[in-house]
């Protein structure tokens, strides 16, 4: 019985390595969205057999499926269907579990099979993911030295930190899709400032996301930790607030 896991290796998941060397032959769309609070951005890459064909950024108020149809009409401006690409993967904030899109509006639970919708838009295979999941599977493939990596982003002025894990050379996949999903941790540290300050400010900063990735070390306990954080340039910080921490 597994009534009781919180979270599993994904079954039907091929193992990583073999993206580390994957089939160049194919065309394929690279899409991640990322929320900022001020301008809300759709990046995308397009990889023909292993050649960048297509890159750009769309900057909207806010980010919805009419702003997926405003993708595929830039990549028709530059001589590219969404039909034309083998696969596309979109990476999305949030909660998602197996391609559906999970949100919480008036304390019901609502799901989205966005993955489905844009297939039927876009006329190929379509990939969505947690884009913290999403992330650390891209950090993984990039290298080749470590086999357990986790990846942990902090928007400015946010102090609910995401994180994706690779385990074993293969994506960890939570039950529903809500691992990786931070901000009930953050409401136990206890930080020099106020939680809501030190998400503003450098020094706060470096405090909360070394909080974080201590509670990494203390249960995944990945070889590598990927951290993503305009606010903070300098990881020697980081690694001396980590010491701290432990």
């Amino acid at each position: 019985m597994d009534t009781l896991s919180g979270s599993r290796i994904a079954a039907d998941s091929k193992p990583l390595q073999a993206a580390r060397g994957y089939d160049k032959t194919r065309r394929v769309l690279a899409v991640s969205y990322i929320h900022r609070e001020d301008e809300p951005t759709l990046s995308y890459r397009a990889l023909d057999r292993g050649v960048v064909a297509a890159s750009g950024m769309l900057v909207r108020r806010s980010i919805d499926i009419r702003t997926l149809d405003d993708l595929a009409a830039t990549l028709r401006v530059q001589g590219w269907k969404t039909s034309d690409f083998d696969a596309i993967g979109l990476a999305v904030p949030g909660v998602v579990d197996n391609g559906v899109v999970v949100e919480h509006r008036d304390g019901l639970e609502v799901r989205y099979d966005l993955a489905s919708k844009l297939e039927e838009l876009w006329g190929t295979k379509v990939y969505v993911d947690y884009n913290a999941t999403a992330a650390a599977v891209g950090c993984y493939v990039s290298q080749e030295e470590f086999e357990n990596i986790a990846f942990h982003a902090q928007a400015i002025g946010v102090p609910d930190g995401e994180e994706g894990y690779v385990v074993g050379g293969q994506p960890l996949v939570s039950r529903g899709g809500y691992s990786g999903h931070l901000g009930p941790l953050a409401a136990g540290f206890k930080l020099d400032m106020d939680l809501e300050d030190a998400a503003w400010r450098v020094t706060g900063m470096c405090e909360l996301v070394g909080r974080y990735v201590a509670s990494l070390a203390c249960t995944i306990a990945p070889e590598a930790v990927y951290v993503w954080c305009d606010l903070l340039p300098d990881m020697d910080e980081l690694h001396t607030e980590l010491e701290k921490a432990l």
